[in-house]
């Protein structure tokens, strides 16, 4: 099986754990399951039928939501996302 990796596909979804699951249950090769990214956005990565690489991540807007029922602030979620306060706000209302 040649994998090039030289190709990444890229989606954003409102809900990656349906999505894993769904992925996980029609045997793709999973290159890792979800992980939190250093900015706070979890991922997972995947290989498609043609063997390229496809990568999911969560919306930023639930990214947000999620970091704010963890408990962070409104700054401290711009901070670790690299986001404005302004954009987060935006984003949660």
């Amino acid at each position: 099986m040649n994998k090039s990796n030289n190709f990444v596909l890229y989606f954003e979804v409102d809900n990656i754990e349906d999505l894993e699951k769904v992925i996980e249950e029609n045997d793709f090769t999973f290159i890792h399951g979800t992980r939190e990214q250093p900015w706070g956005q979890h991922t997972f990565r995947f290989y498609d039928y043609d063997n390229h690489i496809v990568e999911i991540a969560e919306i930023m807007t639930i990214a947000f939501q999620r970091m704010l029922r963890e408990g962070k602030t409104i700054e401290e979620i711009a901070k670790k996302t690299g986001y404005s306060k302004e954009q987060v706000t935006k984003e949660l209302s």
